[in-house]
C-alpha cells in the first residue's frame, strides 16, 4: 500500500475530517468532492473505524503479478521477435503466443519500470474539421501506399511500398500488396483481392497521384469528342469506369485519415509480425498479407450491418481488367511499334486497329475482335533482330516491368 497521499486523495482526506470535527455539513462536502451524500457518510464512518481512505491495492501495481512472472515478460521483450513492438500489440503477442493474459495498464508500468520506452510516439493532436463516415459498408475505399523500410530487423536498409484498400464505414483493409515501389501492379493486386473477397465499391478516395488522376489539362482533341470520350482517363480511371465505381479526388491527406492512420498501426505491428514468422523478402509478405488481413479487420473493424458492394460482373475477367492498355494499328506485315520495339502478331489482320494489353499474368498480348492473340518481337530498340525464344521473352518481360513497377511518385 502506498504510505503518501495524491493532491485528490489529501483533499478528500482533509474535507472528510472536516466533517467529523462538525466543521462543514456532510451535504457541503458532497457537493466539494462530486459525491452523493450516502458515499461521505460511508467515507465518515470508515475514517471513524481507524480505515485509510487509500484503497488496500494502491500501490502493489502489475495486478499483483510474481517476480518470476514478472522477469519472465520482460525477457520475452527483449527477444528478437518482439523487440521495439508497441506495448498493446505486445500485449496481444503475449496471450496468443504465450498464453500470459496482463491488462494493458500493468504491462506497460512493468515495461517502463524496466527501462523499455513504447516506440509509438504520441504527437501533440490537431484540430482538423472531420467528415462524417459513410454509413453502409462498400459505400466508399480510401486507397493510398506507405513506403517503410519493413524489413529493418533482417538487415534490409530498403524502403518498400505497401499499397491497401480500406472501407470508410467499418474501417476493414479490403486488399494489401506490398511492392519496391508505388507502383500500378501494387495498386492492381490491392484492388484485385478487394474485387475477389468483397465486390466492386460505390467509390474510391484517391489522392492526385497520376496514376488516379490524369495530369494533362488541356481540352479534349476534336478526335476524342467525336469518339465519345468526356474526360481524360487513367489506366486505373478507365478500370473504376468500366466497373461503375466513382474515382474521387482527395484534396488532402487529412481527407483521407482513416488510411493514414492505417498506416501508422501497420508500420508499427506488421514489422512485429514478420519477425515472428522469419518473412524478410516481398515475396514472403505478400504470401502472408490476405490471413493478417482477415485477423487485422476481426480486431479493428467495427459491425456495419448495410452493405453495397456489388459482384464483379461475370462477363469481366479480371486479367483482362487489370491490365495496362495500348492501342495500336498493324501494318501490312501484321506489325506494330512499342516502347522502340517492333513486334508481329502472326493470328492478326492487316491494317486492324488492336489493344495491346500489358498484365503480369499474360505478359504481352493484343485484344482483336474479342480474341487474345500472341505477339512476337522482331527488332529490339537497337534495331537488333530477335531470333531466339529466350531474348523474345526477355524483351517481353523488360516491358511489363518497366510498365508495371515504374515509380509512380517519381513518375
Amino acid at each position: 500500500m502506498r504510505c503518501y497521499m495524491t493532491k485528490d486523495e489529501f483533499k478528500k482526506d482533509c474535507l472528510i475530517g472536516a466533517v467529523i470535527q462538525k466543521q462543514i455539513t456532510v451535504a457541503d462536502c458532497a457537493k466539494r468532492l462530486e459525491l452523493s451524500v450516502r458515499q461521505v457518510m460511508r467515507l465518515v464512518a470508515k475514517v471513524k473505524s481507524g480505515s485509510s481512505l487509500l484503497h488496500g491495492n494502491c500501490g502493489k501495481g502489475a495486478k499483483g503479478l510474481d517476480a518470476k512472472l514478472k522477469q519472465n515478460i520482460v525477457d520475452i521483450y527483449s527477444q528478437f521477435r518482439f523487440a521495439d513492438s508497441n506495448f498493446l500489440h505486445f500485449k496481444e503477442l503475449l496471450l496468443e503466443l504465450h498464453q500470459i493474459q496482463i491488462s494493458y495498464n500493468a504491462l506497460r508500468t512493468l515495461l517502463l519500470r524496466a527501462g523499455f520506452a513504447s516506440p509509438k510516439k504520441h504527437r501533440p493532436k490537431k484540430n482538423h474539421p472531420r467528415r462524417p463516415p459513410k454509413e453502409a459498408f462498400g459505400e466508399m475505399l480510401q486507397t493510398d501506399a506507405s513506403s517503410h523500410q519493413f524489413f529493418l530487423p533482417f538487415g534490409d536498409q530498403k524502403f518498400y511500398a505497401l499499397h491497401g484498400f480500406i472501407d470508410d464505414a467499418a474501417g476493414a483493409i479490403t486488399g494489401l500488396y506490398m511492392t519496391k515501389n508505388e507502383c500500378s501492379d501494387g495498386y492492381f493486386e490491392a484492388l484485385r483481392a478487394t474485387l475477389l473477397n468483397f465486390g466492386c465499391p460505390g467509390s474510391v478516395y484517391a489522392d492526385g497521384l497520376s496514376l488516379f488522376f490524369s495530369s494533362k489539362r488541356e481540352a479534349l482533341s476534336k478526335k476524342d469528342i467525336l469518339a465519345g470520350i468526356e474526360e481524360r482517363r487513367t489506366q486505373f480511371g478507365q478500370i473504376c469506369y468500366d466497373l461503375g465505381i466513382e474515382l474521387i479526388h482527395a484534396r488532402s491527406s487529412q481527407a483521407k485519415g482513416k488510411i493514414e492512420r492505417l498506416w501508422q498501426t501497420l508500420q508499427s505491428r506488421l514489422i512485429t509480425e514478420f519477425k515472428i514468422r522469419d518473412i524478410d523478402s516481398v515475396e514472403k509478405a505478400n504470401a502472408f498479407l490476405p490471413e493478417y488481413l482477415v485477423s487485422f479487420n476481426k480486431k479493428f473493424s467495427k459491425l456495419v450491418t448495410k452493405s453495397v458492394f456489388l459482384p464483379v460482373p461475370k462477363t469481366i475477367d479480371l486479367n483482362l481488367l487489370l491490365s495496362l492498355k495500348y492501342t495500336r494499328k498493324l501494318d501490312s506485315g501484321l506489325c506494330f511499334s512499342f516502347y522502340k520495339n517492333i513486334f508481329k502478331v502472326p493470328d492478326g489482320t492487316p491494317h486492324a486497329t488492336v489493344e495491346l494489353l500489358i498484365s503480369k499474368i499474360h505478359g504481352m498480348k493484343v485484344l482483336l475482335k474479342g480474341k487474345l492473340l500472341s505477339v512476337i518481337p522482331l527488332f529490339d530498340a537497337n534495331n537488333n533482330p530477335q531470333v531466339t525464344q529466350n531474348s523474345n521473352r526477355d524483351t517481353i518481360q523488360d516491358i511489363v516491368k518497366t510498365l508495371l513497377t515504374r515509380n509512380e511518385r517519381v513518375a
